[in-house]
């Protein structure tokens, strides 16, 4: 997602973001479900346009991996 190094990460979220999921991601995006709610693995590139995507969700698409990723996520999440 624009300007930053590639990382697989992994994000989970509720069924209602499926939609989201495929328009970021494509229509052939693998989702698992795990209980109630959904998962994906993809590659983005860590930028704060990625951060600001991910907090358009309002706590309802959750950063799961990798540690690093979710620490940087922190961080930034900080200096806002």
């Amino acid at each position: 997602m624009y300007g930053g190094r590639t990382e697989l990460v992994t994000l989970q979220f509720e069924k209602k973001l499926i939609g989201s999921i495929y328009d970021k991601f494509g229509e052939k995006t693998n989702i698992g479900k795990c209980g109630d709610e959904y998962f994906v693995a993809a590659e983005v590139q860590i930028s704060p346009t990625f951060w600001s995507w991910l907090i358009t969700f309002k706590g309802q698409m959750k950063l799961t991996a990798p540690d690093t990723v979710i620490a940087e996520y922190k961080e930034w999440l900080k200096d806002i």
